[in-house]
């Protein structure tokens, strides 16, 4: 029975590690669709590539719920002949659905139902009609111009809509769905036909133009393409003029405006792929909670499999009771976070090959191996018998983390070199360490705390309230650090200590601007936007810490063009760029280092651009650079809208695009 825990561990961990090894060998590395189950139906792909995004945002909105209504403006007789032909088309294509003139449906024009008191009520906003408010259908509504549109309009309108120009000053204009005007959502199409345009081609162009309002097309690089190229639907293009409506454009609609479509195209995801692309294509973010459950699952299994190695002395050997624990933690830790990454993203391969997992396993047992040895040195060189019990809990910790931070500061600059040619980052594996050793000597203390805690019942009640308070102060600690790195903390109360004994103004002006830093972050705690100016001064301030610590080795710039100041940004988005320049730049200069901060505005939209004259940037410096808080910022504030890109030629920098 002594064995089962740990045989039962050793499996988990080697599983841990193995499954997605296996998953991604078993995976045809040049089929597009490695995730397929089954060979896919070519009219559902052309659905989903046009309707849906791959990561589950912007699917299905509610105008696909309503009744498909039409308003017409300055229609002639042959306009409305036109329109009258494609909606009796429409309906037996869709004969499920409503599809009539807002002003049959309502009995009354929108603009009527705008200025009606009838339908609108300040409490309960716009009343019913059947199952939706009268808003919703507005809403829905397409207005079709018959006159070109009106040089009045809005310039959001102008400038944010598409214009197709079909010759002979003939043309037609469509605005964008999300475009908002006068408190509506806009959905218009203007048509410009002079009298020489013949009904045919007439009723041909508000048939393509009435069939693609009907629907949102997604950009699609990969899309599956119609086997007929002029297919309505085969592209967010616009062509008029030459189109074809095929059977998957067809399809496409009907399945789109089915009472049932959400659940036929998730049914269809699930039958064709493997259940975690079909979660992810439906919704990633409902497939990383799921990830993160079963992660969090096993973290409570390797707990309740190993605490019997942490609060005992499991082993007769003295040095097996240290190398055990740190290959439990360090293997849990690297394989868990390469599992979660494989299980949240499907797109993800975690293993090139079983050479990879070697080394892997022998990453994880060589660092655990010098960390135990130097744990277990230094414990046997100065722990001795009869030592007061927070002396003991003082050393553990204290020579846990020298065990981590000596050997490791000279292992990275060993095996950086080595990762670089193969690869692969050295720093995105290591430089977590140095956090995580805080955290699992932190967690050691607490072991040898709580064990001493249950030897001595009796004696720790009035020790409680102590440990409650400490974990409090560890938690504001932490939420401090979510936005101070703690390394410059460190750094910057070192030189304050250090200038109070020479230059009281110094002293004076760095405490100052340390306390305009952290008033920054705990003044905007849960706000999510800040704007240029704002975020400036938080670099000014950051910048003035590190020259006054640096002295005469660091000069700074910073340029904004004149009207920037009120653009918007995302909070602390400026900040960790710069101080990626200064730990990863400058530290490493004997020489004066530079840094020049630039905002400025281009055709492209915002530039924001930080040099140095640093080393030169080696491969995967995102991840490895601690610059992965800015790349969620910029994916979850602009989504594709925002780019960030790093060059060392002609001159070292770091940029980010964020189009307008």
């Amino acid at each position: 029975m002594k064995h089962i825990k740990p045989t039962v561990l050793i499996l988990l961990l080697l599983g841990i590690f193995i499954y997605p090894a296996i998953k991604d060998f078993n995976r045809d590395k040049h089929l597009p669709n490695r995730y397929l189950k089954k060979e896919p139906d070519q009219n559902w792909e052309y659905v989903k590539d046009r309707l849906t995004t791959n990561d589950g945002n912007g699917r299905f909105i509610n105008r696909y719920k309503t009744p498909i209504l039409f308003e017409l403006y300055d229609a002639s007789k042959e306009d409305s002949l036109a329109v009258n032909n494609t909606i009796k088309e429409l309906r037996e294509l869709l004969p499920h659905k409503t599809i009539d003139y807002f002003n049959n449906y309502i009995g009354m024009s929108s603009q009527q139902v705008r200025k009606s008191g009838v339908y609108h009520n300040l409490e309960e906003g716009y009343k019913y009609k059947g199952d939706f408010k009268i808003l919703d259908l507005i809403t829905a509504t397409i207005k079709m111009h018959f006159n070109g549109y009106d040089t009045t309009l809005p310039k959001t309108l102008l400038h944010r809509g598409i214009r197709t120009d079909l010759g002979l000053g003939n043309y037609i204009f469509r605005t964008n769905k999300s475009v908002s005007y006068n408190y509506f959502d806009v959905n218009y199409i203007y048509f410009s036909l002079n009298d020489s345009v013949p009904f045919i081609k007439k009723e041909k162009l508000v048939k393509y133009e009435m069939l693609r309002s009907l629907c949102d097309i997604k950009e699609n690089s990969n899309a599956v393409k119609s086997i007929v190229p002029s297919a309505v639907f085969n592209s967010a293009t616009y062509v008029p003029i030459a189109y074809t409506f095929t059977y998957q454009d067809e399809f496409l609609l009907k399945k789109l405006y089915a009472p049932d479509f959400d659940e036929q195209f998730q049914a269809y995801l699930y039958k064709h792929y493997n259940w975690r692309y079909a979660m992810h294509y439906l919704s990633s973010s409902e497939l990383k909670v799921f990830s993160g459950v079963i992660i969090a699952l096993l973290v409570l299994c390797v707990v309740i499999l190993s605490k019997d190695f942490f609060l005992s002395s499991y082993f007769k050997s003295s040095y097996l009771n240290y190398l055990v624990p740190a290959l439990i933690i360090l293997s849990s830790i690297l394989g868990l976070n390469r599992l979660y990454d494989h299980l949240a993203n499907p797109n993800l391969i975690s293993y090139s090959g079983w050479g990879e997992v070697l080394k892997v396993l022998v990453f994880v047992f060589t660092p655990s191996l010098v960390v135990s040895c130097f744990v277990w040195g230094l414990e046997k060189l100065f722990l001795k018998q009869g030592m007061a019990f927070y002396a003991v809990l003082f050393l553990k910790i204290a020579s846990l983390l020298i065990a981590v931070l000596i050997p490791f500061s000279i292992y990275y600059y060993i095996v950086s070199k080595y990762f670089a040619t193969v690869g692969l980052n050295a720093m995105s594996i290591i430089n977590p360490l140095f956090a995580i050793a805080l955290v699992v000597a932190i967690a050691r203390g607490v072991l040898i705390y709580l064990k001493s805690y249950s030897d001595t019942i009796i004696k720790q009640k009035d020790l409680e309230l102590s440990e409650l308070k400490a974990l409090n102060t560890q938690a504001e600690l932490k939420s401090l650090q979510s936005q101070i790195n703690p390394h410059f903390l460190y750094n910057a109360l070192n030189s304050i200590a250090e200038l109070s004994h020479t230059d009281a103004v110094k002293t004076e002006k760095m405490a100052l601007s340390l306390s305009d830093l952290f008033r920054y972050s705990i003044n905007r705690q849960g706000k999510q936007m800040s704007t240029v100016k704002d975020e400036v001064e938080l670099v000014q301030t950051y910048l003035e810490i590190e020259q006054i610590r640096f002295g005469e080795r660091l000069e700074f710039s910073i340029e904004v063009d004149k009207g920037l100041e009120t653009q918007p940004l995302p909070m602390f988005l400026l900040q960790p760029l710069v101080e990626n320049a200064v730990k990863h730049g400058i530290s490493k200069l004997e020489t004066k280092g530079i840094i020049k901060l630039i905002i400025e505005k281009t055709k492209k939209g915002l530039l924001i651009s930080v040099y140095d004259n640093g080393p030169e940037f080696p491969e995967g410096l995102v991840s490895g650079h601690g610059l992965q808080s800015v790349f969620d910022l910029l994916r979850l504030s602009y989504k594709s809208r925002a780019k960030l890109n790093w060059v060392n030629q002609p001159e070292k920098k770091i940029e980010i695009v964020i189009e307008d």
